[in-house]
């Protein structure tokens, strides 16, 4: 590859004098949104994978979450109101004459999606769907008929794209384009801070720290601030209602949170200094406000979520580090150029790390129907002085010579999409 470019740079986040980091946990519904559109993506993807050897077309990155309604009391909470769940996007419903039972799939997956996340609501009852996904002819931008020649209008492969008479409609299954022109990144390694707080959310959110405490909600988010070596952080932190019966017994709650945070930072940033750690900040008890709701997710009354407002790849949202507005859950894995190159990006940033040693920032560049193996443009941005670029080129070649094993990745749930 000749269009790779290697260049110096300063930009280390744990060397700024201020870095921001911010991650919205498991159960806050912009999370929600992206970990449904990816859920959606990978059960299409694998049925038509089982069943026809390849991933069909589809994109299920506008799902949106639309608040219900609650009420919510001290020992006690209920659904007044359904959450509606806007499932939108296009997919193939057939291959040639046999059809895909798209909607049932779909639906089947969300229920199952938040069955495991919100065991305490009835989908039945506490969701509404609300079902938008096109497939067909007329679904492909781009796709030209002629005025003068409709017999040869339609016969164009171009318009079967959604809609496909066999495999030969698709480009991607003889050569894999890229869908669209678009930039992605990647970087490694993690500040200590990105540490930390990946590390608080996660062990917070934990199957097994809800076993020790049940009444942990899962809408957790964090935002940190560092200045030097002093470390800030806000932490809202819900509280399931049903089992929390008392406004003590919240406050007594939050501050066994606080001994667990600060133990968790302590581990993952032992340089630093916690200096100020505010949870729920918003509380306010003589005014009938705290953060303590049914399910433990906003989502249940008052807030929404929509696919790319999240995390970025990786896991955190880091005013700091270079990265692009690519919303990831959803997306093809097979040939939408931003989601592929971002997994693929990370790839390249973490082997960089791990048998070079170097710190970098990685972006992957590529044009509307180019090879997908070859990006337009590669630039890394790395904190030393590049003296092999041999051994760096080599490592991207072989990630983007080999984006299948990416799109494997990305189906079995490897990547840290958000």
């Amino acid at each position: 590859m000749n269009n790779i470019i290697v260049s110096p740079t300063k930009l280390d986040p744990a060397k700024r004098p201020i870095e921001i980091v911010e991650r919205k946990g498991l159960g806050h519904p912009d999370t929600l949104s992206d970990a449904l559109g990816e859920h959606l993506s990978c059960t299409y993807s694998n049925y038509t994978l089982t069943r026809f050897g390849a991933i069909l077309r589809h994109q299920f990155d506008k799902v949106a979450l639309m608040c219900g309604r609650a009420k919510v009391s001290f020992g006690d909470g209920q659904m007044l109101e359904p959450i509606r769940v806007l499932i939108n996007g296009r997919a193939s419903a057939c291959l040639g004459d046999e059809e895909i039972p798209v909607r049932s799939l779909l639906i089947d997956a969300t229920r199952e999606f938040f069955a495991t996340r919100f065991p305490m609501l009835d989908f039945d009852r506490d969701f509404r769907i609300m079902y938008e996904v096109r497939s067909g002819l007329h679904t492909t931008t781009g796709g030209i008929f002629d005025r003068n020649d409709e017999v040869r209008s339609a016969t164009a492969s171009i318009h079967y794209r959604f809609h496909p008479r066999s495999l030969a409609d698709l480009p991607e299954t003889h050569k894999v384009q890229s869908n669209d022109t678009s930039a992605a990144v990647g970087w490694a390694p993690f500040s200590p801070l990105e540490q930390a707080v990946l590390r608080i959310e996660n062990y917070l959110n934990a199957a097994t720290t809800k076993l020790e405490h049940p009444w942990l909600g899962s809408d957790i988010k964090i935002m940190a601030v560092r200045s030097s070596d002093n470390v800030k952080m806000v932490i809202a932190v819900p509280l399931l209602s049903r089992l929390t019966h008392s406004g003590a017994e919240y406050f007594e709650r939050l501050a066994i949170v606080e001994r667990l945070v600060r133990k968790e930072f302590a581990v993952a940033a032992p340089a630093y200094s916690l200096d100020e750690l505010v949870l729920n900040s918003g509380d306010d008890l003589e005014g009938r406000k705290l953060y303590m709701n049914f399910t433990g997710s906003s989502i249940e009354s008052g807030d929404e979520g929509m696919v790319g407002r999240g995390n970025r790849i990786g896991g955190v949202i880091a005013p700091c580090r270079p990265y692009t507005m690519e919303g990831l859950g959803g997306k093809n894995p097979r040939y939408h150029v931003g989601k592929v190159y971002s997994a693929a990006a990370y790839d390249i940033a973490h082997r960089l790390q791990n048998e070079l040693g170097l710190s970098t920032n990685v972006f992957l560049v590529n044009r509307m129907a180019e090879p997908l193996s070859h990006p337009w443009f590669a630039t890394i941005e790395t904190l030393s002085t590049p003296t092999d670029k041999p051994a760096i080129t080599n490592i991207i070649t072989d990630v983007c010579a080999d984006l299948e094993r990416v799109t494997k990745g990305i189906l079995e749930g490897k990547y840290p999409l958000f």
